[in-house]
């Protein structure tokens, strides 16, 4: 009797679930203000690192997302906002900017860590940047795809 050759089924390729984006996964965040460039004075629309990170603890805090912790290590996420003046061409004064990078949490951030999300916002009608910058964030996150939920 010949003996027939079977052939074992093929191995099929496990295509591996995609890392979940941390800023889904995300439970809390720290930050931190950073004062940048001032190019002229301009009382209240000076560049104010306390001023910039209490207007985005305060918009995480209102948003509900995230809880808002005080230390970089106990932080999934670490959000650091700049305020900076910009000059913006001869006929108009120096702005004053707002810059929010967003990292992964758990240490303070270095030039090689990577950004996560960044933006900025410009002063407009009273508002200081830093709270536009904090609302963009949020409008971001808000419109990432979530991932499907496990059955």
């Amino acid at each position: 009797m010949p003996l027939e050759a079977t052939q074992a089924p093929a191995a099929q390729a496990v295509t591996p679930a995609p890392d979940p984006n941390p800023l889904l996964t995300a439970k809390t965040v720290a930050v931190t203000g950073v004062a940048g460039a001032q190019t002229t004075n301009r009382d209240s629309w000076n560049p104010n690192g306390s001023r910039a990170s209490l207007k985005v603890e305060e918009a995480m805090r209102e948003w509900g997302r995230y809880k808002v912790v005080f230390r970089l290590e106990d932080a999934d996420l670490v959000l650091v906002v700049t305020e900076m003046q910009k000059d913006f061409g001869p006929a108009k004064p120096a702005r004053l900017v707002a810059e929010l990078k967003v990292y992964p949490g758990g240490k303070e951030p270095t030039q090689d860590t990577p950004i996560l999300w960044s933006n900025e916002a410009v002063e407009a009608g009273g508002k200081q940047p830093s709270a536009k910058v904090a609302e963009m964030f949020k409008d971001y996150v808000r419109k990432l795809p979530r991932p499907p939920r496990a059955p």
